[in-house]
């Protein structure tokens, strides 16, 4: 990990537990250890959006391959799970697969694994920040011919909707005129099932919470005493959003280097929002980020739904 990543690191958290409704940022969830959790919630009964995107992808994998050129170079923002991948690598004529995530051990883990079976692809990880601006991160861009995006996971709706142009708009960039992005988003549906999928009964979602603070005592050494606080996920049906949040069972105090954080006993430190779309309302979104919608799929229960986009400007 290098000082650069530690220093941001530190100031975002420091940012975030300042503020009188503290937060922290969930990109910082993805240290190794929570990539692992997270790799198990996916596997969960509860957690219905990684089987449904690979359902869909598996299922329509014909369909995109008719909008995609040969001797694709594709990257990834954030290196999820290896299945979803593997469906367009065996599927498209991909030359370079580019991994991009800031979860440097988990992108070495997963890049590793990916090169024993896809010799003939170039599998190049980058460490860097796909939520900053790529063209700021010496990437190598021009290396790579017929540029594609893929952002599964319905990770983008972890971002406020009045910033999804302005992400979308940085891939584009990133990726050049007339590139196209493959995306996954989260439907809106009942409150029931998506309440279930962030409080599972084995408790890993309330352990991928927790470990964020964990996190901080290991990088930052911080002094979080991980007991005295708890996982909570409710469903804001006005905004159509989970929020996941850490609650201070108990009046305590914390230090970060030389700086003393409280937290009152009930107070809460929101760590995730996870946005849930309608399809057309999303696809107004895409609109402002300079991409059109040229397909779109959804499963038979109307839980998950990919788009493929094209960046015209």
């Amino acid at each position: 990990m290098n000082d650069r990543f530690n220093n941001q690191l530190h100031n975002d958290v420091c940012e975030g537990l300042r503020k009188t409704n503290k937060s922290l940022p969930c990109k910082y969830f993805y240290d190794e250890l929570g990539s692992e959790i997270f790799d198990k919630i996916c596997l969960l009964e509860e957690y219905y959006p990684t089987r449904t995107e690979i359902s869909i992808l598996e299922n329509n994998i014909e369909n995109i391959q008719k909008y995609l050129i040969n001797n694709l170079s594709i990257f990834e923002f954030g290196a999820g799970s290896v299945k979803k991948i593997k469906i367009l690598l065996d599927n498209l004529s991909i030359k370079n697969y580019i991994p991009i995530d800031i979860s440097f051990e988990y992108l070495k883990h997963h890049s590793k694994i990916l090169s024993k079976s896809y010799k003939h692809i170039n599998i190049n990880p980058l460490y860097g920040d796909f939520t900053d601006s790529l063209t700021n991160q010496n990437i190598p861009i021009n290396n790579y011919i017929n540029r594609i995006g893929f952002f599964p996971g319905s990770t983008i709706g972890n971002f406020e909707p009045s910033v999804v142009s302005k992400l979308l708009k940085n891939f584009g960039n990133f990726l050049g005129k007339n590139s196209k992005l493959i995306i996954g988003i989260d439907l809106i549906k009942n409150k029931k099932t998506l309440l279930n999928a962030y409080n599972d009964k084995e408790g890993l979602t309330a352990k991928f919470n927790l470990n964020i603070l964990s996190r901080l005592n290991r990088e930052l050494n911080a002094n979080f005493n991980i007991k005295f606080y708890k996982h909570t996920a409710i469903y804001n049906e006005l905004l159509n959003r989970i929020e996941m949040h850490i609650i201070s069972l108990k009046n305590q105090s914390v230090y970060i280097d030389n700086e003393k954080f409280y937290f009152r006993e009930k107070e809460i430190i929101h760590t995730e929002n996870s946005y849930k779309y309608s399809l057309d309302g999303f696809i107004k979104l895409v609109k402002n980020s300079g991409f059109t919608t040229l397909d779109s799929w959804t499963d038979d229960n109307r839980f998950f739904s990919i788009l493929l986009l094209n960046y015209d400007l």
